[in-house]
């Protein structure tokens, strides 16, 4: 159960992460010299590339910032949620990541 408890939590920091890369990557402004007729690297790939990009460097640091908060904690976050099943920790854990994903998009966006 701890297991699967896990596993969706890190599924549900993913999906955050991605969709701050996504809005990031295909939210930003054209400048008015691109045409419509933009290129398929300008228009597809490009975007795909960066959301790819951002998506990785933005997972690697919350799995950073979890393991901050991990050292910074007096008690282990990962033996509260897999061992004791500590709801609080969880939410806790679930807050931080959220916390760091909006973090994330906020640095990604300016980039």
């Amino acid at each position: 159960m701890a297991r699967q408890i896990k596993s969706a939590g890190t599924f549900i920091a993913v999906l955050i992460v991605l969709a701050a890369c996504v809005g990031a990557a295909f939210g930003q402004d054209q400048s008015p010299v691109e045409t419509k007729t933009a290129n398929l690297w300008e228009s597809i790939f490009r975007p795909l590339f960066k959301t790819i990009v951002f998506g990785a460097v933005g997972y690697f640091f919350l799995l950073v910032g979890y393991k901050v908060i991990d050292l910074v904690t007096p008690f282990s976050i990962n033996k509260e949620l897999a061992e004791d099943n500590n709801t609080a920790v969880g939410i806790l854990a679930a807050g931080m990541m959220i916390a760091i994903a909006i973090i994330l998009h906020a640095a990604i966006t300016v980039a």
